[in-house]
Parts: structure tokens; sequence; C-alpha cells
């Protein structure tokens, strides 16, 4: 798996209960598509608190209306690995290693931190809490879990 000097992540919602993550490694974009079915910005945010925090491994699964995207994360001594998986409708529970590899690189573990905080700050600067919540319908917009990862950020932990 090869290693990766740039990470960014840009999350858009595109309409009422739908949005696109788009992961961009070194200018190559992956585009991973959410439906409000799971709080899929808070998963995320979520699952980059824990690594933030010295967690060793964290995952966030975003379930969509025909398909699910697992988003697993493993600290490596060369870096945190980064993988993002999509199962089928009658996929949903198979094993890691079954999944279509969307991603799987190795990336730098306080900028892809950041990269999700960013990405969290941008929605909620365009959006607003009440804009978020007309487009995305089911779940708020996750300040806590924003203000949470901003905190964790600053431990040294994460770096």
């Amino acid at each position: 798996m090869k290693p990766v000097q740039s990470v960014r992540v840009r999350y858009d919602l595109v309409g009422a209960g739908w949005a696109n993550a788009h992961l961009i490694l070194d200018g190559t974009v992956t585009i991973i598509t959410a439906s409000n079915n799971t709080d899929a910005l808070g998963s995320l945010l979520t699952a980059a608190g824990s690594l933030a925090q010295g967690q060793k491994d964290a995952r966030c699964t975003w379930e969509g209306e025909r398909n699910e995207t697992r988003w697993v994360f493993n600290w490596r001594a060369d870096g945190l690995r980064l993988r993002v998986l999509e199962f089928g409708m009658n996929e949903r529970f198979w094993d890691d290693k079954d999944g279509k590899v969307l991603a799987d690189v190795i990336v730098d573990r306080p900028q892809f931190i950041r990269a999700v905080g960013r990405a969290a700050e941008d929605v909620l600067y365009h959006h607003g809490v009440d804009g978020y919540r007309a487009m995305w319908r089911s779940h708020p917009f996750p300040l806590t879990r924003l203000a949470e990862l901003r905190v964790a950020f600053q431990n040294p932990r994460a770096a």
C-alpha cells in the first residue's frame, strides 16, 4: 500500500439526505456517497476523534440505500492505514477483506485528523446548524463531536 503526502477531505451536502465525501489523496479524488440512513459526518468525526485521543484503531460505517461504506483506520509504525471499503446491499455483513477497495493508503495521522476537522468546519460555515439540519434531515450537525475533535487534537497523543 502506498504512503501519500497530501490528504484532504471535502464533505458536500448534495441534496435532501445525501452527501458526497471527497477523499483527496495526493490529488487523486475518491468520491464516497452517504445517505442520511446514518450520521455520516458525525461518525467520521467520532472516528477521527478516537484517533486523536490515541486509539490505535477506529472505524465508521455509512449505510446507504443500496450499499454500505466502511472507513477503517489502523495506526502502524509507518503511519495511519486508511481503508475505504464498499459493500453491496447483500454484502453488508461480510468481512472487511471482502469489500470493494475504494482506498487503501498510509496517511499522516495528524494531517488526516485535521482534514476531517476542516471538512466539518467548512460544512458548518457554508450551511450553519439549521441549514445542515434542513438538508441532512435525520441528524443534526455534530457540533459536540467537532468540539471534541478540536480538544482531542490539542492533545499530544494525536501526533
